[in-house]
């Protein structure tokens, strides 16, 4: 990591908690910066950033725990729906520090067995906050309506972010391992994932645009193992999904092809010529090689 990279996490913190949270002490600001930026794709407004943070006295160690169906985020108020195809559990613990430590994943841990286990119940747990209890309620209460079915694809992100410019040591590493086996033993279909924010991260992220989401109509969906999901939708609705309101092509959506010619020499088109070539590939469907949409149609 060079320092140019260091300094400019610094510097951009600095602004952004002057702009944004100039009332809050140094590490409370950091916790909203950290879970602005994580969720920073998911477009959350701050009030419902606020609404998911539960640091202070009595949090378990966590700063912020947010609930998400088909990607919408869940509150106190929102309604279940009956089927969803994704579930998103995201646990946060933010340090203001130059290191990651062992200590923060042993509360990981501790919270996790108090979380994950039904047999615990969140209101008779003396050292949480209401805050945290009242998260811990909502995740089971919206796990127990929908992970029952067999499409939802369930996801427990832990996030750990400091400003340290080092990777975490390896201890660290195993007991976010002991956590992921324990929590797929209590739900075990779990897929956990454990990410480290230090100053290589948070650089990454504060340069990355905002991911834009648009919605299109489907008629049946099916999750695979590897949680990604194939959807199904009649031509219609993926001809107006690539439109906007004035029926123009949402160029976000379908720039310019990579692929176009660029010269004789070009080592993509080269390449794909190869492939064609080969004798093999006759076995091949060689559109499924390629990135991008394909369509495939008798007529």
């Amino acid at each position: 990591m060079s320092q140019f990279d260091v300094q400019s996490l610094e510097n951009n913190f600095l602004k952004w908690r002057q702009e944004r949270t100039p009332e809050e002490k140094e590490s409370d600001a950091f916790e909203v910066y950290s879970i602005e930026q994580i969720l920073k794709h998911d477009d959350i407004p701050d009030e419902d950033i606020e609404s998911g943070r539960t640091g202070g006295g009595d949090d378990g160690g966590i700063d912020g725990i947010y609930i998400f169906i088909n990607r919408q985020l869940v509150q106190a108020e929102s309604q279940i729906p009956d089927n969803a195809s994704t579930f998103d559990l995201v646990i946060i613990q933010a340090k203001y520090a130059n290191s990651f430590t062992e200590s923060t994943l042993e509360k990981f841990q501790a919270f996790s067995k108090d979380c994950f286990d039904w047999n615990v119940n969140p209101d008779a747990i003396l050292y949480f906050n209401a805050s945290v209890k009242s998260s811990i309620k909502r995740f089971r209460e919206a796990a127990d309506k929908v992970l029952g079915g067999s499409r939802c694809v369930f996801k427990v992100h832990f996030y750990y972010t400091t400003k340290s410019d080092y990777e975490p040591d390896p201890k660290i590493i195993a007991r976010a391992d002991t956590i992921r086996r324990y929590i797929t033993t209590q739900i075990t279909n779990a897929i956990v994932e454990f990410e480290f924010w230090g100053c290589a991260k948070f650089v990454q992220s504060i340069r990355s645009s905002p991911r834009i989401d648009e919605e299109i109509q489907i008629s049946n969906y099916f999750p695979t193992p590897d949680g990604s999901v194939v959807c199904l939708t009649s031509l219609n609705s993926f001809a107006a999904f690539l439109r906007d309101e004035d029926g123009e092509l949402k160029t976000v959506l379908l720039e310019p092809n990579v692929r176009a010619f660029q010269g004789v020499a070009n080592p993509v088109n080269a390449g794909i010529k190869e492939t064609l070539k080969d004798p093999a590939a006759g076995k091949i469907e060689f559109w499924w090689l390629n990135n991008g949409i394909t369509i495939v149609a008798e007529k």
